[in-house]
Protein backbone atom coordinates (compact mmCIF):
# COMPACT_ATOMS: atom_id res chain seq x y z
CA UNK A 1 0.00 0.00 0.00
CA UNK A 2 1.14 3.68 -0.62
CA UNK A 3 1.81 5.94 1.66
CA UNK A 4 -0.17 8.52 -0.15
CA UNK A 5 -3.33 6.59 -0.18
CA UNK A 6 -3.02 5.79 3.56
CA UNK A 7 -2.86 9.43 4.14
CA UNK A 8 -5.91 9.93 1.92
CA UNK A 9 -7.61 7.78 4.12
CA UNK A 10 -7.00 8.54 7.29
CA UNK A 11 -7.63 12.31 6.08
CA UNK A 12 -11.12 11.33 4.86
CA UNK A 13 -11.83 9.69 8.50
CA UNK A 14 -10.46 12.72 10.18
CA UNK A 15 -12.86 15.07 8.19
CA UNK A 16 -15.46 12.21 8.73
CA UNK A 17 -15.56 12.14 12.85
CA UNK A 18 -15.13 16.17 12.61
CA UNK A 19 -18.46 16.59 10.34
CA UNK A 20 -20.60 13.92 12.54
CA UNK A 21 -19.81 15.68 16.04
CA UNK A 22 -20.16 19.55 14.20
CA UNK A 23 -23.89 18.13 12.69
CA UNK A 24 -24.64 16.75 16.32
CA UNK A 25 -23.90 19.53 17.89
CA UNK A 26 -25.80 21.87 15.69
CA UNK A 27 -28.70 19.35 16.00
CA UNK A 28 -28.69 19.39 19.99
CA UNK A 29 -28.15 23.69 19.92
CA UNK A 30 -31.31 23.70 17.47
CA UNK A 31 -33.78 21.50 19.19
CA UNK A 32 -31.97 23.44 23.01
CA UNK A 33 -33.55 26.50 20.85
CA UNK A 34 -36.48 25.19 19.72
CA UNK A 35 -37.20 23.68 23.29
CA UNK A 36 -36.61 27.26 24.88
CA UNK A 37 -39.04 29.14 22.21
CA UNK A 38 -41.71 26.21 22.77
CA UNK A 39 -41.76 27.68 26.56
CA UNK A 40 -42.44 31.31 25.75
CA UNK A 41 -45.31 30.62 23.70
CA UNK A 42 -48.26 31.84 24.62
CA UNK A 43 -52.08 30.58 23.67
CA UNK A 44 -52.69 33.04 20.57
CA UNK A 45 -55.79 35.82 20.63
CA UNK A 46 -59.22 34.72 19.68
CA UNK A 47 -59.51 34.97 16.27
CA UNK A 48 -62.95 36.42 16.25
CA UNK A 49 -64.65 39.61 18.00
CA UNK A 50 -67.10 38.63 21.12
CA UNK A 51 -70.64 39.59 20.13
CA UNK A 52 -73.82 40.25 22.03
CA UNK A 53 -74.44 36.69 21.37
CA UNK A 54 -71.23 35.66 22.55
CA UNK A 55 -69.83 37.75 25.09
CA UNK A 56 -67.07 36.10 25.61
CA UNK A 57 -64.57 34.64 22.95
CA UNK A 58 -62.03 32.38 23.88
CA UNK A 59 -58.84 31.34 21.75
CA UNK A 60 -59.38 27.87 22.90
CA UNK A 61 -61.47 25.65 25.48
CA UNK A 62 -58.40 23.86 27.13
CA UNK A 63 -55.08 26.31 27.66
CA UNK A 64 -51.89 23.73 28.42
CA UNK A 65 -49.75 25.04 31.05
CA UNK A 66 -46.12 23.80 32.75
CA UNK A 67 -45.83 23.76 36.53
CA UNK A 68 -43.40 26.29 37.68
CA UNK A 69 -43.51 27.98 34.20
CA UNK A 70 -45.25 31.75 32.88
CA UNK A 71 -47.87 31.19 30.54
CA UNK A 72 -51.33 32.74 29.95
CA UNK A 73 -53.99 33.31 27.29
CA UNK A 74 -56.45 36.32 25.94
CA UNK A 75 -60.27 36.81 25.71
CA UNK A 76 -62.63 38.95 24.36
CA UNK A 77 -65.21 40.43 26.00
CA UNK A 78 -68.08 42.29 24.58
CA UNK A 79 -69.95 44.95 26.35
CA UNK A 80 -73.80 45.39 25.60
CA UNK A 81 -74.18 48.02 28.60
CA UNK A 82 -72.91 51.22 29.38
CA UNK A 83 -69.65 52.39 28.71
CA UNK A 84 -67.87 50.38 32.20
CA UNK A 85 -64.36 49.59 33.48
CA UNK A 86 -64.19 45.65 33.96
CA UNK A 87 -61.62 43.20 35.19
CA UNK A 88 -60.99 39.44 33.84
CA UNK A 89 -61.38 36.70 36.95
CA UNK A 90 -60.47 32.83 36.77
CA UNK A 91 -61.81 30.76 39.46
CA UNK A 92 -60.85 26.89 39.22
CA UNK A 93 -63.84 25.18 41.62
CA UNK A 94 -64.43 26.66 45.29
CA UNK A 95 -61.20 26.88 46.20
CA UNK A 96 -58.75 28.73 43.77
CA UNK A 97 -59.45 32.22 42.74
CA UNK A 98 -56.55 32.57 40.29
CA UNK A 99 -55.56 36.04 41.50
CA UNK A 100 -52.25 35.36 43.29
CA UNK A 101 -50.16 34.08 40.44
CA UNK A 102 -52.38 36.04 37.85
CA UNK A 103 -51.32 39.81 36.47
CA UNK A 104 -54.63 41.81 35.38
CA UNK A 105 -55.51 45.14 34.79
CA UNK A 106 -58.48 46.91 34.79
CA UNK A 107 -59.66 47.84 30.83
CA UNK A 108 -62.54 50.32 30.16
CA UNK A 109 -65.22 48.72 27.26
CA UNK A 110 -67.25 50.52 25.69
CA UNK A 111 -70.78 50.39 25.21
CA UNK A 112 -71.85 47.65 22.27
CA UNK A 113 -67.86 47.05 21.71
CA UNK A 114 -64.99 44.35 22.81
CA UNK A 115 -62.05 44.11 24.23
CA UNK A 116 -59.01 42.13 24.41
CA UNK A 117 -57.83 41.17 28.14
CA UNK A 118 -54.86 39.51 28.23
CA UNK A 119 -54.33 36.90 31.36
CA UNK A 120 -50.70 35.89 32.33
CA UNK A 121 -50.27 32.92 35.13
CA UNK A 122 -46.92 33.43 36.96
CA UNK A 123 -46.13 30.37 39.14
CA UNK A 124 -48.85 27.58 37.70
CA UNK A 125 -48.89 25.20 40.07
CA UNK A 126 -47.09 27.18 42.78
CA UNK A 127 -48.96 28.27 46.34
CA UNK A 128 -52.83 29.73 45.51
CA UNK A 129 -52.63 27.93 42.29
CA UNK A 130 -54.74 24.29 41.40
CA UNK A 131 -53.04 21.05 41.83
CA UNK A 132 -51.38 19.82 38.39
CA UNK A 133 -53.30 18.13 36.72
CA UNK A 134 -57.09 18.95 34.59
CA UNK A 135 -59.11 21.69 36.25
CA UNK A 136 -61.89 22.87 35.39
CA UNK A 137 -62.49 26.61 35.88
CA UNK A 138 -64.46 29.57 34.58
CA UNK A 139 -63.51 32.72 33.16
CA UNK A 140 -65.58 35.35 34.70
CA UNK A 141 -65.76 39.84 33.97
CA UNK A 142 -66.92 41.92 36.84
CA UNK A 143 -67.49 45.57 36.75
CA UNK A 144 -65.58 47.91 39.03
CA UNK A 145 -65.17 51.40 39.49
CA UNK A 146 -61.32 50.88 39.70
CA UNK A 147 -59.26 53.34 37.18
CA UNK A 148 -58.52 51.85 33.97
CA UNK A 149 -54.50 50.19 33.48
CA UNK A 150 -54.71 49.78 38.13
CA UNK A 151 -53.99 45.85 38.77
CA UNK A 152 -57.70 44.60 38.88
CA UNK A 153 -59.00 43.04 42.83
CA UNK A 154 -58.37 39.68 43.92
CA UNK A 155 -61.25 37.90 42.38
CA UNK A 156 -63.63 36.17 44.82
CA UNK A 157 -66.35 33.50 44.72
CA UNK A 158 -69.12 35.35 45.66
CA UNK A 159 -68.24 37.58 42.79
CA UNK A 160 -71.26 38.93 39.99
CA UNK A 161 -70.40 38.19 37.10
CA UNK A 162 -71.37 39.92 34.02
CA UNK A 163 -70.24 36.96 31.84
CA UNK A 164 -68.61 33.81 32.56
CA UNK A 165 -67.57 30.95 30.76
CA UNK A 166 -65.80 27.37 31.28
CA UNK A 167 -62.69 26.60 30.81
CA UNK A 168 -60.02 23.56 31.03
CA UNK A 169 -56.89 24.78 32.41
CA UNK A 170 -54.34 21.87 32.63
CA UNK A 171 -51.14 22.16 34.98
CA UNK A 172 -48.86 19.70 33.60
Amino acid sequence: MRKGSLQLSVNAIVVLVLAITMLGMGLAFTKGKFAELGERIEVPEPDYPATQDDPIVLPVNEIKLKSGKQGGFSVNFYNEGNTRNFYACVVCGTTYSLTTNTLRTVTQVKSGDYETFKILFTNPGGTGFPPDGTNICKVGFVETTNAVGTEAPNCQNGDTYVAAKQIVIKVQ
